[in-house]
């Protein structure tokens, strides 16, 4: 079972779009790929939303950076958060039938993951 996991995260790696429609990247070189892990026992992870932190935003919300993706728990999906403008602190909220995660000002640079207990 914990092949078919890693697979579908690998697989889904390539299937991530940047948060930004633009195709630019950003050039500075650093990664912004964060595993989502949706560690929680019960809670199904159905939307992502990020917001670059400067923006100060009182709601995070905007584009789904999981169109058509659950994270169930046990799961991890990747996520691309490069905006092609070379942010790399973003307020995250991801939301599920019982609640909301927030995490605020997170460096997705410097971020290998995001634990969802």
């Amino acid at each position: 079972m914990r092949n078919v996991l890693v697979a579908a995260a690998g697989a889904a790696m390539l299937l991530a779009a940047p948060i930004s429609e633009a195709v630019a990247q950003s050039t500075d070189g650093l990664n912004r790929w964060v595993n989502i892990n949706n560690v929680s026992q019960s809670r199904t992870v159905l939307t992502l939303y990020a917001v670059p932190s400067h923006v100060r935003a009182a709601r995070i919300s905007g584009r789904d950076l999981l169109p058509g993706v659950t994270i169930r728990p046990g799961q991890s999906y990747a996520v691309n958060f490069d905006d092609g403008q070379g942010t790399c602190y973003f307020d995250l909220r991801a939301t599920s039938m019982n609640g909301d995660w927030v995490r605020r000002n997170v460096n997705v640079c410097g971020l290998s993951h995001w634990d969802l207990l």
